[in-house]
């Protein structure tokens, strides 16, 4: 077992913010570092981790982590963790019907997970060109903000000088 327990960053975002894309981009270039890497999809025939083939990556379809598949990501958590060489960090990149702050409180209130997980971040990606308006109608999105230990804007590119406004100015 390792001496630290393994870190677990969260990647979250409402749908279509380019988390996949996005961690793709970071996995290819190794600024993640070697990671476990789980992909939630609440669809029952997953998608997205044929977008990075070059990671060995669990997926846990059929259901969001945050809700009907919670189980489910806890005991791959505690599978996870229970081995002879755990990883030093694993990202869990949510769907985006996924809300984290459940996730953190299921994995604080698994006792099997004391020692061995700690939730390093919540990392929560907002598309800069639908973002304002995702916000101010999905209670979600704001929950996914509210949740995030850092947002990272995505589609800047795709923004006009208006919308981009509407984004902090270091953002612009």
């Amino acid at each position: 077992m390792r001496a630290e327990p393994t870190r677990l960053s969260v990647f979250c975002g409402f749908l279509g913010s380019c988390k996949t894309t996005f961690l793709r981009h970071q996995l290819r270039t190794g600024t993640l570092g070697k990671v476990a890497l789980i992909i939630n999809e609440a669809a029952t025939v997953p998608v997205d981790p044929e977008l990075v083939p070059f990671v060995e990556v669990a997926v846990l379809a059929d259901g969001c982590a945050c809700c009907t598949a919670r189980a489910r990501l806890i005991d791959l958590l505690c599978q996870m963790t229970r081995s002879d060489a755990p990883p030093a960090r694993i990202v869990l990149e949510t769907s985006g019907l996924a809300d984290p702050a459940p996730i953190a409180a299921a994995i604080k209130g698994t006792a099997e997970l004391t020692g061995r997980l700690v939730v390093s971040e919540v990392v929560t990606l907002v598309d800069a060109v639908h973002g304002a308006a995702t916000l101010r109608q999905e209670t979600l999105a704001r929950a996914q903000v509210t949740a995030a230990d850092a947002l990272i804007l995505t589609k800047l590119d795709q923004s006009s000088p208006a919308m981009r406004r509407h984004w902090p100015r270091a953002c612009a």
